[in-house]
């Protein structure tokens, strides 16, 4: 934000994602907040503003971008080469047809179906944890990303009777709902550690045996 404008007009930083940044930087950029420079735009991006520090927050504007209507969304993307296979991934994108687009490219669709066979392995008793684990050896991140999408799920059918997939219809049935939840706080712990050390393996490992003990203590084969 120190430099010049190229054209003579506003400057503008870009800060995406805003709620990656460290307490180090997050208070560094107080700094600049509170005494910005003259003629810049700081543009803080977040899918997750409530994480962002109060001090940030209420130094900045809030502007709302909301997920598109799910019409408008699959008639962009499948303007795009290779829009139809993203239109696949827009519902485990939440709707968002950026996401559907990256989802589309690293292949998530078949990975979602991946955890989904291997849960219902675990519920059976067919599966092992340890050994499910070692499918997803190097992408703990993703693991804890589907993991969410695919609990939350859950919890949504148990909530709404009718559920659009079959599949997650017949995973959830007869757990009890305030152990999915108790599950869904454990995923969202796994996340806030992402960034850390952690061994991959064991991480996996430890999501997966609490699963199994879910299913055990809703008392299902």
């Amino acid at each position: 934000m120190l430099l010049k404008s190229q054209y003579a007009g506003f400057r503008v930083g870009v800060i995406n994602p805003a709620d990656a940044m460290n307490i180090n930087a997050s208070n560094s950029l107080l700094k600049t907040l509170e005494e910005p420079p003259s003629e810049a735009v700081l543009i803080l991006v977040s899918a997750k503003p409530a994480s962002l520090p109060a001090t940030i927050r209420s130094r900045c504007q809030q502007v709302s971008i909301p997920v598109p209507a799910a019409e408008v969304a699959e008639a962009w993307l499948r303007e795009l080469e290779g829009g139809a296979e993203a239109v696949r991934n827009l519902p485990l994108a939440g709707g968002a047809p950026l996401q559907a687009l990256q989802y589309a490219e690293s292949g998530m669709a078949a990975r979602y179906e991946h955890l989904l066979a291997a849960l219902q392995g675990l519920r059976s008793g067919q599966a092992d944890p340890v050994a499910v684990a070692a499918d997803w050896q190097g992408e703990r991140a993703v693991l804890v990303e589907l993991l969410l999408r695919l609990v939350s799920e859950l919890i949504g059918g148990q909530a709404r009777p009718v559920a659009n997939n079959a599949a997650i219809l017949e995973l959830g049935q007869g757990l009890d709902l305030l152990a999915l939840h108790d599950y869904l706080d454990t995923v969202f712990e796994a996340k806030r550690h992402i960034a850390h050390p952690l061994n991959d393996a064991l991480a996996a490992e430890q999501l997966f045996i609490d699963w199994t003990g879910l299913c055990r203590r809703s008392r299902i084969g």
